[in-house]
């Protein structure tokens, strides 16, 4: 009785031997498929670029904006014609269409840190441009305040 246990034993050990080696096989396939950086490139080319792109339209948008801004040659209808309500419908109509797209394809690492910075910019540059436009008309007010007080 004790051969057979210890038979069994031995076939039982044998067994997790090649179930442990199976699975180390297949995470080790996994890994080198993650690591080879051609494939992957190969494979996910098109989204790397086009959230490449995204990132540096806001960015240059941004930039653009800023210098404007600065320089202060931003246009009077560009302003006069928004609101806050504007600038907050306008970011969540874009951060709904980043979602739609990028959303449900899993996608890997690189792409979802593109998208959360892409998202971060627009949400800071939407919030610079509100509180610029709400300095902005605070200071017609102020304006306008003055100017009616007057003599």
């Amino acid at each position: 009785m004790g051969e057979g246990t210890a038979e069994a034993r031995r076939r039982e050990v044998e067994l997790t031997r090649e179930a442990l080696a199976e699975d180390v096989e297949r995470l080790a396939r996994k890994v080198r498929a993650e690591l080879d950086w051609k494939a992957r490139l190969r494979r996910d080319g098109p989204q790397i670029v086009a959230i490449a792109g995204a990132i540096a339209l806001v960015v240059v948008a941004g930039l653009v904006l800023r210098h404007r801004v600065r320089s202060g040659g931003v246009e009077e209808e560009a302003i006069d014609g928004a609101t806050v309500e504007d600038l907050a419908r306008e970011l969540k109509a874009l951060r709904e269409d980043l979602e739609k797209r990028m959303g449900g394809s899993g996608g890997g690492i690189l792409q979802k840190v593109a998208v959360a910075a892409a998202g971060s910019a627009a949400t800071a540059g939407g919030k610079v441009a509100a509180g610029r436009l709400l300095d902005r008309v605070e200071a017609e007010r102020k304006d306008a305040l003055v100017g009616s007080a007057a003599p």
